[in-house]
């Protein structure tokens, strides 16, 4: 019985790599930017909730200083899928270049194939510092959030609020270890047989 993969010539299985190439590209260019564009607006909002916190009522501060860490910590759990996903980008488009390669017979795509710094640095250099940089600027955030809790009276105890950040501390902490184990597994494709 002949597979659907069989059925096809080099030329439109390069076309349909190729197809699927164009497609990874844009979703690798959405990543970079979601990346790059994330941290500096998500930390000028959180910077500015802060800065006005002792000009709020005492009730809306606590609101606030207790937000304000869900919200980093959702911050840095994102950015870590980011780049998780980036890595499964580069990865497929490294493989498909070496599929068209072998298909072609010679060297026609290269660039994330060849890339120096390929599979040394999950979701490569951008990736990675912006996951660093992002649970740094967390952490002093965080940090920043503690001082002002602790400088005037709050309703909520402190051992619970200091309780909650460090829980946050973890939860931000781990993403960037999370990354550097994190490695693309390339799953067989499934054989989808028409149905009878």
């Amino acid at each position: 019985m002949k597979t659907p993969e069989s059925c096809l010539d080099s030329k439109d299985r390069i076309d349909i790599l190729l197809e699927e190439y164009r497609s990874l590209n844009s979703l690798l260019l959405f990543r970079l930017t979601a990346l790059d564009r994330r941290l500096p607006l998500f930390a000028g909002l959180i910077t500015a909730s802060l800065a006005t916190v002792l000009a709020l009522p005492q009730n809306s501060q606590t609101i606030i200083l207790l937000i304000v860490p869900a919200a980093l910590l959702w911050l840095a759990r994102t950015t870590v899928q980011h780049a998780r996903a980036k890595e499964d980008h580069l990865r497929r488009i490294d493989e498909i270049e070496r599929a068209i390669n072998e298909i072609a017979g010679e060297h026609l795509l290269m660039f994330q194939s060849r890339h120096p710094s390929r599979g040394r640095t999950p979701a490569g250099r951008t990736g990675n510092s912006t996951v660093v940089a992002t649970t740094f600027g967390t952490l002093f955030i965080l940090l920043f959030s503690l001082f002002l809790f602790l400088e005037t009276p709050r309703p909520v105890p402190d051992w619970i609020y200091v309780s909650y950040l460090v829980l946050v501390m973890l939860g931000v902490s781990i993403g960037p270890v999370r990354l550097s184990k994190y490695h693309y597994r390339k799953r067989p494709p499934e054989l989808i047989l028409p149905n009878n």
